[in-house]
Formats: structure tokens, C-alpha cells, sequence
């Protein structure tokens, strides 16, 4: 067994078959990348890998359940699971990655709840859980991860309204779109001075457009369609940010 492996890249390369559980005692290696290959059948225990960084797996046609023992992989900061078949729902337990910077887990069928205690992975950069078949309210921790700057949840069947406050001073990204969200957009929306796209089309949304939206001075992108607004007063607010 090799010792001092730290990096092992397997892209593409057709593997098929069940994930070889040989690689998951490589306690060295820190970047995984394994991306467009046909596993059959899920993750194995990767415990032992205690060096892990980077586990980087997108379209591997993994199925079943997320593992717990991912919870153990103290050092993990990139965790890219999307483009496959996972099911079942998004265990707490997933908080105890304390390092993660991106987790990525969109385009699978997880159901339930985001989990209150992700909120606890406090340097999350990127969160991405789009198309999966997530439910109920988003927790408000999740606006409030001090470096995130890109949210994704957008082609679930989240509901609730959203956090009042909305403390996220890195935000760039936020899209929410085709969702069940309700309720009013919080006029705290435009603290976020770094926004440059919110897509939040396809909701629930009523009331008026809050007017300081139009404060986003670097705004790029704003979808807010399909929803069951009244009208707006911030006509004039509107002109002088696209003169800006």
C-alpha cells in the first residue's frame, strides 16, 4: 500500500463497479477526484482517511445514502457529490466537517429538511443543493455564514418565508427560484452590498418589492418573476441604479 500518496486524480476513466474500497485506506492522500465515471452502488466507509481535503465524485452514478462517517473527515474542505443518485435525507451529523468551504450537493433526489446545524459549518464559501427534492423552511443560520458568497437551493419544495435578517456580507449568488417560498422578501435583502444575482422566480412571494433591492449597487441579475407581488413603488430607485 502506498504511504505517501497525496494526490490521486481518476477522471473519466470508465471505472465501473463497485468503488474501490482499497482506495478508502489511503491515509495519506488529501485531494480525491474520481468525476464522469459509473460506480454501482454508494460510498464506502472513507474513516480512514483522515488526511482528506478534497473528495471531488460529480457523475459517478453513486446511489443510496449520504454516509455518516463523512461527518468524521475533520480536515475535508471540498465536498463535490452533485450529478448523481443519492437519496434520503441530509443528516445532521454532516456539521461535524467543521474545515468545509464548498459542499455541493445538487442534482441528486435527497428529501426532508436542510438541517438547522449546518449552520454550524461556519466557513462554507459555496452551498449548492439545487434539483433535489428538499422540503420545509430554509434555516436562517444559512444566510449567516460569514464568508459564504454563493447559495443555490434553487428546484426544491422549500416553504416557509424568508429570515428577517440576512447578514451574509460575501453574498454574491443567491437563487432560490422554482421553490414554495412565501411571505414577504425582507427589505434586509439589500444589506447584501456584494450581490450580483438573485433569482428568486417561481415562488410564493407577496406583498411589495422592497424598494432597496435597488440599492444593489453591483447587481447583474434579477429574476422575481412568477410570484404574486402587488405593486411597487420603486420606479425612480430603478433608473438611478441602472444609470449607475
Amino acid at each position: 500500500m502506498i504511504q505517501i500518496l497525496e494526490y490521486l486524480g481518476l477522471n473519466s476513466i470508465g471505472l465501473t463497479g463497485k468503488f474501490p474500497s482499497i482506495l478508502a485506506r489511503l491515509k495519506n492522500v488529501k485531494e480525491l477526484h474520481m468525476v464522469y465515471n459509473k460506480f454501482d452502488g454508494g460510498l464506502p466507509e472513507l474513516g480512514m482517511m483522515e488526511s482528506l481535503q478534497v473528495l471531488d465524485m460529480v457523475s459517478c452514478n453513486l446511489k443510496g445514502t449520504i454516509p455518516i462517517i463523512l461527518s468524521f473527515l475533520k480536515n475535508l474542505r471540498v465536498l463535490f457529490l452533485q450529478i448523481n443518485h443519492f437519496s434520503g435525507y441530509i443528516l445532521p451529523q454532516l456539521s461535524g466537517m467543521v474545515s468545509l468551504t464548498a459542499l455541493d450537493l445538487s442534482l441528486n433526489k435527497l428529501t426532508g429538511e436542510i438541517p438547522e446545524s449546518l449552520s454550524e459549518l461556519k466557513n462554507l464559501a459555496l452551498l449548492n443543493m439545487c434539483e433535489n427534492n428538499l422540503n420545509g423552511t430554509i434555516p436562517a443560520g444559512i444566510f449567516s455564514f460569514p464568508y459564504v458568497n454563493r447559495i443555490e437551493l434553487n428546484d426544491n419544495y422549500l416553504s416557509g418565508e424568508l429570515p428577517m435578517q440576512m447578514p451574509s456580507a460575501w453574498l454574491e449568488t443567491l437563487i432560490l427560484s422554482n421553490n414554495q417560498i412565501s411571505g414577504r422578501i425582507p427589505s434586509t435583502i439589500g444589506n447584501l452590498h456584494r450581490l450580483q444575482i438573485l433569482d428568486l422566480e417561481m415562488n410564493r412571494f407577496s406583498g411589495q418589492v422592497p424598494e432597496e433591492i435597488f440599492n444593489l449597487q453591483r447587481l447583474e441579475a434579477l429574476y422575481i418573476g412568477t410570484n404574486n407581488f402587488g405593486c411597487w413603488y420603486a420606479y425612480t430607485s430603478q433608473a438611478q441604479v441602472s444609470e449607475a
